[in-house]
């Protein structure tokens, strides 16, 4: 989404003194220039509250911490509409000055980020509607030239709008967007709500009569952001979602002067209350509610690794195997830049891992423990498979982009499952689960018990299971995984074990896995996964079922048992936006 130089590496930190020194330089310069702002648009008082209310927000911190294109194009943002409100405010003086800093602004907006580059495009429209017509040609000329600084980008911003956006991983918006959106910058924290919604009330209640001969900020700057987030809203619903919280952050600063605006210029001793206020609530759920620093900081390769080696140390080097769903060249640069090393092999899984692989390796594995560890959500499937080889689960550990997991073969100390619910069934006699044929049920063979379910080729489904989730305490992140033992007579079938999330009529989501990819081969009997999680957005709507079948698409006969659907808790208590 951005070529800004710090998005080559987008979650990397920055610990390099160089770095640091920049990025406190760009924060103190960007809240000096969002206050002038500010106080030039309304009074002091404002612009006092809304920097105070910028400084704790954990919205406006991690997008400082991290190297992507969000708190560059802030800056840049700020310094277009500074040099804008300038232009704009006061005709004739330093008019080319202003004019040059808008269009240098601007372009580099449009040089950090797409959206940063949409906003300035606003800036310098709404600037047509209140700019005196004797200074109109220069302003278009200014206009020009910053079409024409953008024009080499021009093939790349083609070739990037052909590939759409990013839905293979981000879901498109839902009615509950901006709701979800301020939750999530007011820290979820109905104290921080009230705290921020009073002091913005007593201003309204305080209110003076506007000053006469100013552009309608509190106006615009609505217009600004609503405009912002409806050209991302309807881009995700007809072409492709694109729509994240991070997008909206360019423009976020004056909705926060929207929200304190009506404040009169009052003294400063009366100040002190509502700013204080803010900080003391902001800083406080900053870190009860978000745990921001334990969390961001207690995450990544140096992390897992860490945990690598004092497991190593505890149980010996040689009774643990280490799983890495991970960048084998940041681990290794994390070892030699921690000076560590690590005796066993690592095996990495990636996109090109296939579960009949990582099957094998786990059927070869002969140590007590297994650590699997992650910096990038992947298929829930792989846990699930080596609890097959482990079925131990010790420990747990969460962060952002970061779970460090262990697993026993036969320690069971510790041991405890993230399940809140589960039902399942053998198609032993008294058992009835799925909404099955009796006829179909044969004792010919079976995975564990005595009977198994014969799938039928002449079918073309095999019989369904029915959850309704809206009976069940359910929070964001959590996931449904289905187990199933499957026996293939038919060397050349493989069907599709299938889970879908439906409301009414709507088809929300759906999996299918390919049985054959967890199997070894036909004639012997196999488990295969399936695993879906559940989304905020998902799981507000009503009638909402789970449904899972198996699609016998080679229309052959096999054997089905030992099913099992489970509901596991997410990470519900970390909820983070990228």
């Amino acid at each position: 989404m951005g070529w800004f130089p710090f998005s080559m590496n987008n979650r990397r930190r920055m610990p390099e003194i160089s770095h640091l020194l920049f990025l406190l330089i760009l924060a103190v310069a960007m809240f000096l220039r969002f206050y002038r702002i500010a106080s030039t648009w309304f009074n002091d008082t404002v612009a006092l509250l809304t920097a105070s209310m910028l400084a704790v927000l954990q919205y406006m911190v991690y997008y400082s911490q991290i190297a992507r294109p969000y708190m560059s194009g802030m800056f840049f943002s700020l310094w277009m509409v500074w040099c804008w409100t300038q232009f704009v405010l006061y005709p004739g003086k330093n008019d080319l000055k202003n004019l040059a800093g808008m269009v240098l602004a601007a372009i580099c907006c449009a040089y950090n980020h797409y959206f940063s580059m949409l906003f300035a495009g606003i800036v310098w429209l709404t600037g047509l509607f209140l700019i005196e017509k004797k200074r109109f040609g220069y302003y278009l000329i200014g206009g020009l030239l910053i079409l024409l600084a953008c024009l080499p980008h021009l093939p790349v911003l083609l070739s990037q709008m052909k590939m759409k956006g990013v839905e293979d991983w981000l879901a498109k918006p839902g009615g509950f967007f901006v709701t979800d959106y301020l939750a999530y910058v007011f820290h979820f924290s109905p104290l921080l709500m009230l705290v921020i919604g009073s002091i913005g009330l007593t201003g309204f209640l305080l209110r003076s009569k506007e000053i006469s001969g100013k552009p309608p900020f509190r106006l615009i700057a609505v217009i600004w952001f609503f405009i912002l987030l409806a050209a991302g809203f309807v881009y995700s619903l007809l072409v492709s979602a694109v729509l994240q919280y991070s997008l909206l952050i360019f423009v976020f600063p004056f909705l926060v002067i929207v929200l304190f605006s009506f404040y009169p210029e009052i003294r400063t001793s009366w100040r002190i209350l509502p700013v204080s206020l803010i900080l003391v609530t902001g800083t406080l759920t900053f870190f009860l509610n978000r745990h921001h620093y334990e969390v961001f900081y207690e995450s990544g390769p140096a992390k897992i690794i860490e945990e690598t080696v004092a497991h190593d140390e505890k149980y010996g080097s040689d009774r643990v195997s280490v799983v890495y769903h991970a960048d084998r060249r940041s681990i290794d640069l994390t070892l030699s830049s921690m000076l560590a090393d690590l005796l066993q092999e690592i095996q990495y899984i990636d996109d090109s891992t296939a579960f009949p692989d990582f099957r094998e390796y786990l059927s070869l594995l002969e140590t007590e423990y297994l650590i699997y560890a992650w910096t990038a959500p992947i298929d829930v499937e792989y846990e699930e498979m080596i609890k097959e080889y482990f079925p131990y689960h010790l420990e747990w550990k969460k962060s952002f982009l970061t779970e460090f997991h262990l697993f026993s073969r036969f320690d069971k100390t510790g041991h405890f499952s993230n399940a809140k619910w589960d039902a399942g069934t053998g198609f032993e006699p008294g058992e009835a689960l799925f909404d099955y044929h009796p006829d179909c049920i044969t004792d010919t063979l079976s995975a564990m018990g005595k009977r198994c379910y014969l799938v039928n080729g002449k079918t073309q489904y095999g019989p369904s299971y029915l959850l309704d989730l809206n009976e069940l305490d359910l929070d964001r992140n959590d996931y449904i995984t289905v187990t199933l033992s499957l026996f293939l007579t038919d060397p050349g079938s493989n069907p599709i074990l299938v889970g879908s999330v439906e409301s009414g009529r709507d088809e929300l989501i759906w999996r299918g896995n390919a049985v054959r990819d967890f199997l070894h081969r036909s004639e012997q009997w196999g488990k295969a996964y399936l695993s879906i999680r559940l989304p905020g957005e998902i799981l507000r709507q009503k009638n909402l079922v789970f449904k899972m079948y198996l699609w016998n698409r080679g229309r052959a006969d096999c054997y089905i048992d030992d099913f099992e659907v489970t509901v596991h808790a997410g990470k519900s208590e970390i909820i983070w936006i990228v």
